[in-house]
């Protein structure tokens, strides 16, 4: 049977906390065998740039090799990991001197097709193996979520029809905001940081969500654990639309879910319409 490793971003301590959990408890009681955990640390937006990104690539390179000599299988938990290891993967295709570089830093060598074919990620894995038998009918179906995704990972979602299945599997009504997350900014101007987010965050929760469902750690991070700063930015009253995980939306699915394990009593904002 084949054995993961979760890979995870650990830039934000405590919303990462709450994905690898309910990921981990989702993934037990799928029956998919989780070896451990490995943390890094996944910044795109001054990390890559510094010394032409050879240090920080060779440590995200050297994470997933480490994991392939144990002949177990990278998992991709958020998307932040899913998007560094895509574009170390295109840097090592299509940049020779990159490439030597990361090989003379890492002292390995590089078997590209090994690792593009291994490069797994947690939606994925989850509707592959969902088994419906499991599956409480219908329970949101009254429920509207609004999905926040990277950008970039728009033709990834429809290649892989994320959103169909989630729908179809869960009953949600789906409504799609392509965005870009603001977390970067909080080291170095952080009210613009809240303010930009703000704007995101009502954006999304003016169109009549339910929720906020997301695959990154730094959203959840800005619409969780910075959500009073946000509120505050924004000038308004209201903060009442949660922010939940895929994994926290799939477990509800499933008969047997215990309600700690959902980890809402570690949320900001509390999913009372549960």
């Amino acid at each position: 049977m084949e054995k993961f490793v979760l890979l995870h971003n650990n830039f934000y301590t405590k919303s990462s906390n709450v994905l690898t959990k309910t990921s981990k408890t989702l993934l037990e009681m799928l029956e998919i065998r989780i070896d451990s955990t490995k943390q890094i640390l996944v910044e795109s937006k001054f990390l890559p740039f510094i010394e032409e990104g050879i240090p920080y690539y060779s440590k995200l390179f050297k994470a997933f090799l480490e994991i392939l000599e144990t002949d177990k299988i990278p998992l991709c938990c958020d998307s932040q990991t899913l998007l560094a290891y895509q574009n170390l993967l295109a840097l090592l295709q299509e940049n020779a001197d990159f490439r030597e570089k990361i090989i003379k830093d890492s002292k390995e060598n590089i078997n590209l097709f090994e690792l593009d074919k291994t490069l797994t990620f947690l939606p994925q894995l989850i509707f592959e193996r969902l088994d419906k038998t499991k599956i409480i009918n219908q329970r949101w179906s009254s429920f509207k979520c609004g999905l926040i995704v990277d950008r970039e990972l728009e033709r990834f979602l429809k290649d892989w029809w994320i959103v169909e299945k989630l729908e179809r599997v869960s009953g949600l009504r789906v409504q799609t905001f392509f965005k870009e997350s603001y977390a970067y900014l909080l080291n170095h101007n952080a009210n613009l940081a809240y303010k930009m987010a703000s704007k995101d965050y009502y954006e999304i929760t003016d169109c009549g969500v339910d929720f906020i469902a997301t695959f990154n750690i730094e959203d959840f991070h800005l619409f969780d654990e910075q959500s009073l700063k946000i509120k505050k930015a924004s000038g308004r009253d209201d903060l009442e639309v949660p922010i939940l995980f895929l994994p926290q939306i799939i477990l509800l699915l499933l008969e047997n879910t215990k309600t700690h394990t959902l980890c809402f009593n570690e949320h900001q904002i509390t999913p009372k319409m549960i």
